[in-house]
């Protein structure tokens, strides 16, 4: 069984199709995957928030994407801002990793 569903998609299945990308730019086969067997959920503005706020308080973006149940690659884009939510939308500030911790960024 593939775990494909035949359901149309709904307006909340939006994803920025920087979300199947590797850092680098390449395809992340990975995601692609994901997408394709339905596993992939789309990253609200909150979430993209607590993700940024669970890296400040120290959490790895390991543990962040195990709490969220999302990838760690979502967690790390979104941190940082490289992502499709503005920022009127998210109650945090992007987030940088400097000297082993997560800080707001102030770029």
């Amino acid at each position: 069984m593939s775990g494909r569903t035949d359901d149309a998609p709904t307006p909340d299945d939006h994803r920025d199709p920087s979300d199947l990308l590797d850092e680098d730019g390449s395809v992340n086969i990975s995601a692609v995957k994901s997408v394709t067997n339905g596993t992939a959920k789309p990253v609200s503005p909150e979430t993209c928030a607590t993700a940024r706020e669970l890296l400040v308080d120290g959490l790895t973006t390991a543990e962040a994407a195990a709490e969220l149940t999302i990838g760690s690659t979502s967690v790390s884009r979104h941190a940082g801002g490289d992502c499709y939510h503005t920022t009127d939308e998210v109650d945090h500030p992007p987030v940088t990793y400097e000297r082993g911790e997560w800080v707001i960024d102030d770029a």
